[in-house]
This record gives structure tokens, C-alpha cells and sequence, in this order.
């Protein structure tokens, strides 16, 4: 079984760059590109002479990751490379990896590249992605349940957006079920007051998901007051205002978008590096049925930039998934908040009838979703779209 190597591990191999290696790697692939054989044609195009193929030695990065770095057993997964000088016949390039990125749970490496010719400048660079499917990396789904049922230590969730009706049912429902609860939102006051009502050890912190300082800042009083993300919940929004299609402008579309996809943004540049490090985790995004079907009506800046952050999530989902870090989306429809609070009672209950269930869906059943997201129970769901809507977007 293949080991994972430490950080900083370094390992190298030397290449000669031959008449032989160039002329077999043309048999291989049919590249006769005359840049490769023909002096005369090379210094025509502004070179000094023939090159030799840039994939004819960088190829050799499969021998230094499958037998050296991290060795046989290895799967190379993804590879960036930049060619920064020619290379030509009678070179000697030297490929170096040093590993910048490890996860023990999940197997994955990262490796930064290099290539430097006998006078030691660099020829190319770029970055692996490697994989080690070892028994621990690759763990059942009956075993990867089991592991985070048992688990002593609690897992902390930091909830964006507490100060929110919503948000506030989510970070109840997290405490309620063992997990220190980080309680991020604008408005400190009722943030702690949700504190001191919350079960179990919890942090209030000032955070606008628009201003990326601001959430840094959030993520490092959390990390040591509560340890180490691994449920992250987005459940904020801009305050909405009706208007038609013919009457919005940027102005108006730029607090959503800032809220909703910057929000998502500035929570994986805080929290998705020491998530990996701690060997995975989660990021749910409160969505809304307004992304499914028919949008409703005056609400298109909104609607737009929560279409934003879905399509967003789903990258993360995609991206992450290989760190053991899972993103799924909770849809909800329409919900007595603050959000929404100018909406008459007459409206409201029209909404209620046209819902299949004939009722609104009351806020703990949302938080339900998401705490069902972040638990062992959904250790397997990745990129999911979960709609709490009593069957409207069925319709």
C-alpha cells in the first residue's frame, strides 16, 4: 500500500534530451512537425535550431509520480504546465515535484513541477493532482458512516446568515445535534442572544458574506475558539425589492450578486483549505425554488443572483469532491422571515393554496434539510439540489 508522502517531500529525474528520444517520440505520436527535425526550417521561424517536443520530456513527469513521487499505486489525476524556454537536442532537463498539499482521508496530493535545463533555468512548470486509493483513502460507505456516527470529537458548524429567522432555525437544529455552532451575521446583538439560547458551546462573530476581509477575519476567531470548519452554511441574502425586468440595472443586481455568489466565493477562499486539511467536509448553500421552473414575478435580481450561487455550488461539488469535501444546495419556497416580511397576509396565503401541501413550510423543516446535508446520512450526496417546497416545482 502506498504511503502518502509528507509535505515538502522532494524528488527529481534527469532526462537527456536525445537525437534518439526525439526521433522515437516522432515514430510514437506521427508529430514530424520540421520544428522538430529541420534546422534550416527552425531558424526560418526565428529559432537558433531544432526543439525538441515539449511532451517528449515532460512525458517523463508519469515516470517520476508513478515510481517516485508518490510512487507505484499512484494515479495522476490532473497536470497544469506552462513551457517557459525550448528545449533542444542535447539538453539535459531535470523534472523535480515537491508535494505542497496532502489529505490522509482522502488519498490526494498535490505536487508544484518543475523543469530546468543544465544550466538551471527553468524550462517549464505547473502543478499535479495525484491520487492514492489506499484502504484508508477509499473507505466503504458503510465505513465512512460509521466513522463520522462514532466520532468523539465534535464537528463545528459555522452558520452564515444566524441573525436571519432561517438562519437561526439552522443553527438551533446543528446544536441540537452536538455540533459547536459559529454564529456569523451583521447583527451582532441578536447573534448573541442566539448564543445564549443555543445548546452546547457556540461563538457570535461579526460577517458580511459581501466583504471578503470581514470573513477572513470571522474564519480565524472561529478556527480558535472552535476548531476546524467542517460544515459551512450559507443562509443570507440582500433585502429584496419588487421591481419589473424593465427597471432593473446593474445597481440593483450587484448587492444580491455580491451577497449570494461573492458570498460563496469568499467562503471557500477562508474555509475550504483548512477544511481539506482536516480531512473534508461540507458546504451547503440556502438556494430557493426560484431557480426552478417559472421565476416569480418583480423578484429577477434576486432570482438571477441566486442562480449564480447554485451554478457556483455545483463547481465546488464537482472540485472538491476529491478532498472529501461535499456542497449541496437547500431550495426552500416561500418562508415567513424577515426577508419577505412586507409581503401582505393576503399574499401570503394565496401562496399557501397554490401549494400542493396547501400550507407554507415552516422553518424548522428547512433546517431539517441542511442538518440532514451536513450529517453521516448524507455522506454520499454531492451537488444535490434538495427543494423543500411541498411539490411546488413539480408543477
Amino acid at each position: 500500500m502506498t504511503v502518502l508522502p509528507a509535505l515538502g517531500t522532494r524528488r527529481e529525474l534527469a532526462v537527456e534530451v536525445t537525437e534518439a528520444l526525439i526521433e522515437r517520440f516522432g515514430a510514437l505520436t506521427g508529430d514530424r512537425n520540421p520544428m522538430h527535425f529541420d534546422d534550416a526550417f527552425a531558424r526560418a521561424h526565428g529559432l537558433p535550431g531544432r526543439v525538441a517536443h515539449g511532451m517528449a520530456y515532460v512525458s517523463f513527469l508519469s515516470t517520476l509520480v508513478g515510481m517516485h513521487l508518490p510512487g507505484p499505486g499512484a494515479l495522476w489525476a490532473s497536470q497544469t504546465l506552462r513551457f517557459l524556454k525550448p528545449v533542444r537536442p542535447g539538453d539535459r532537463v531535470v523534472l523535480s515535484g515537491v508535494v505542497t498539499r496532502r489529505s490522509e482521508r482522502t488519498g490526494a496530493l498535490a505536487i508544484e513541477i518543475t523543469g530546468v535545463d543544465q544550466g538551471g533555468i527553468a524550462v517549464f512548470s505547473g502543478e499535479a493532482e495525484v491520487l492514492v486509493p489506499t484502504a484508508a483513502a477509499a473507505p466503504t460507505m458503510t465505513e465512512s458512516n460509521a466513522a463520522a456516527k462514532d466520532r468523539s470529537d465534535p464537528r463545528a458548524a459555522y452558520v452564515f446568515g444566524a441573525s436571519g429567522a432561517l438562519g437561526s432555525a439552522i443553527a438551533t437544529r446543528l446544536a441540537r445535534a452536538g455540533h459547536p455552532v459559529g454564529l456569523v451575521g451583521r447583527r451582532l446583538d441578536v447573534l448573541e442572544r442566539l448564543g445564549a439560547d443555543l445548546r452546547g458551546p457556540s461563538m457570535a462573530v461579526y460577517g458580511d458574506l459581501a466583504d471578503a476581509a470581514s470573513i477572513g477575519s470571522a474564519a480565524t476567531e472561529l478556527t480558535a475558539r472552535l476548531g476546524a470548519p467542517v460544515i459551512v452554511v450559507h443562509c443570507a441574502s440582500a433585502p429584496l425589492r419588487r421591481q419589473g425586468m424593465e427597471d432593473v440595472g446593474w445597481a440593483d443586481l450587484a448587492p444580491h450578486f455580491a451577497v449570494q455568489a461573492g458570498g460563496l466565493v469568499n467562503l471557500v477562499q477562508a474555509f475550504q483549505a483548512p477544511m481539506r486539511d482536516a480531512g473534508g467536509g461540507v458546504f451547503i448553500y440556502v438556494g430557493s425554488v426560484a431557480t426552478h421552473g417559472t421565476p416569480p414575478a418583480k423578484l429577477a435580481a434576486y432570482a438571477a443572483a441566486k442562480a449564480a450561487g447554485a451554478s457556483l455550488l455545483r463547481s465546488m461539488a464537482l472540485e472538491f469532491a476529491p478532498f472529501g469535501i461535499r456542497a449541496n444546495i437547500v431550495s426552500p419556497s416561500f418562508l415567513a422571515t424577515d426577508l419577505n416580511a412586507h409581503v401582505d397576509e393576503r399574499t401570503r396565503k394565496l401562496v399557501a393554496a397554490q401549494t400542493p401541501m396547501r400550507r407554507l413550510a415552516a422553518l424548522d423543516e428547512i433546517a431539517a434539510a441542511v442538518a440532514f446535508l451536513a450529517g453521516a446520512d448524507g455522506s454520499f450526496v454531492n451537488g444535490h439540489d434538495l427543494v423543500v417546497d411541498g411539490g411546488v416545482a413539480m408543477q
